[in-house]
């Protein structure tokens, strides 16, 4: 994906930070409104698990992406609202050799 926004291939949610490099599974807990949209994507234990860890994208285009090491929380959100749902779901995160986040792609489809 040459696009740093979202894409929806219509089971799963692709976000492209950066270059792919090497990837591995983690569960995440997707957030969604009243309607289905997905708000954002929850991360947690991934600076435990690479304390180096730095994100590739300032989240410029089309999404922001906030980090709290302390906390060992990454969020990525797409879009303002409330959510009512959060859906705990398989994604590969997909990190260089450095450490530095380049996509996470999450699988919808249970």
């Amino acid at each position: 994906m040459s696009d740093a926004r979202p894409g929806w291939d219509g089971s799963d949610i692709v976000v492209a930070l950066g270059q792919e490099a090497t990837g591995e599974f983690m569960d995440v807990v997707v957030d969604v409104d009243e309607t289905g949209d997905v708000l954002g994507i929850e991360v947690l234990g991934l600076f435990a698990r690479h304390p180096r860890l730095t994100i590739a994208n300032d989240g410029s285009e089309g999404h922001s992406v906030s980090a709290d090491p302390d906390a060992d929380a990454l969020y990525i959100r797409f879009a303002q609202g409330r959510s009512v749902d959060q859906l705990v779901r398989q994604a590969t995160i997909v990190l260089n050799a450095d450490g530095r986040l380049q996509g996470i792609r999450v699988r919808m489809e249970q």
